[in-house]
């Protein structure tokens, strides 16, 4: 992205994730998250517009699931997600587990 466009703060944290798309159900991890999206490291490859379920893991033990849409990809290397719908309780326990990490 050459321009940042983004109004959440992103912290850079490996989080376990699942996400279920296309290719089928994929456990990776993230290279960043943010309350409004986040960056996936994979080799797997994604369409841009294509809509995904997500489970992420935080380090407290906690699932956060929301659903989402590839916003751009870069092959062999990840992709990032924009979050399109998640509960009002996810979106609360995500923010506060990012605010929670400094910085």
């Amino acid at each position: 992205m050459s321009e940042d466009k983004r109004k959440h703060r992103r912290i850079s944290l490996p989080l376990e994730v699942v996400w279920l798309g296309k290719s089928g159900k994929n456990e990776v991890r993230t290279g960043d998250v943010s309350a409004s999206g986040c960056y996936i490291d994979t080799i797997i490859a994604v369409d841009v517009g294509e809509r995904i379920a997500l489970k992420l893991h935080l380090p407290s033990g906690a699932w956060i699931e929301t659903l989402g849409e590839v916003v751009y990809h870069y092959p062999g290397i990840g992709f990032g997600v924009r979050f399109t719908r998640m509960s009002e309780a996810a979106r609360q326990a995500l923010e506060q587990f990012i605010a929670g990490q400094g910085g």
